[in-house]
């Protein structure tokens, strides 16, 4: 829950959407919009206790996505 990299594809390499943005997914993650996601980014997290870090993908098809953690520095 606490991951802050910079990934922004998910698991099966979809872009993710931006956590201020209601297209192609509307959504009601104000907390991401207002700024614990990453205001402005489309950064894989994980603000509901998920196994691990998703986000809403830009495929209309497809509405959210698991994403794999990148090494974050040290």
């Amino acid at each position: 829950e606490g991951y802050r990299g910079c990934q922004t594809r998910t698991r099966n390499g979809r872009t993710c959407q931006q956590w201020d943005s209601q297209s192609p997914h509307g959504h009601s993650r104000r907390n991401c919009a207002k700024g614990s996601c990453g205001r402005g980014n489309n950064y894989c997290r994980n603000p509901d206790g998920e196994p691990t870090i998703w986000c809403y993908t830009t495929n209309r098809n497809v509405r959210w996505e698991y994403c794999d953690p990148l090494p974050q520095p040290v």
